[in-house]
């Protein structure tokens, strides 16, 4: 692996490739859901493979790659376009939240600069919005959206590993 690589300019390209992977790794889970189930499986499965691999190697920051994996598994998860819990529907008993995870939403919910919001998704591995050409102004829709990906990241790791003192 390149990570480490001493090659000239290796690091610009692992940066660059590194910057392209969230919107791959959507594109990928655009591709599964035109796929047969059998056959997505088997892409979203080598697709986590490739990026174990790189966690194991250290080649990008363990967030980074954690946020490429939600991107990829996140079917239960918030995804872009749905609405995120609310602490009312925390009390119906339809979806019950733990206020662990409910408190990192409200966290994200309440957010409002755009251009931490984008840095935030950066840092996770998730896609942001910023590589539309000609690049398109901060609007309220896009910071919803990124926030609806901060809040699916939560979600899903939450879900995935809860912390101790929930399970």
């Amino acid at each position: 692996f390149n990570s480490h690589c001493t090659k000239p300019g290796a690091s610009m390209y692992r940066r660059q490739f590194q910057e392209s992977l969230p919107e791959v790794f959507e594109r990928v889970v655009e591709v599964c859901d035109g796929l047969s189930p059998l056959a997505a499986s088997a892409l979203r499965d080598r697709s986590l493979g490739m990026v174990r691999a790189w966690s194991e190697w250290s080649t990008f920051s363990p967030q980074f790659t954690r946020g490429l994996e939600a991107t990829l598994c996140c079917r239960g998860c918030q995804r872009p376009g749905a609405e995120p819990p609310t602490s009312a529907e925390k009390t119906t008993g339809e979806a019950v939240v733990a206020p662990q995870l409910l408190q990192r939403l409200q966290q994200w919910r309440s957010a409002t600069d755009h251009s931490s919001l984008e840095r935030a998704c950066r840092l996770r591995g998730l896609p942001t919005l910023a590589r539309a050409q000609p690049p398109k102004p901060p609007t309220a829709a896009a910071a919803k959206e990124l926030v609806e990906r901060l809040c699916a990241f939560e979600t899903y790791w939450f879900e995935k590993d809860p912390p101790r003192d929930v399970v």
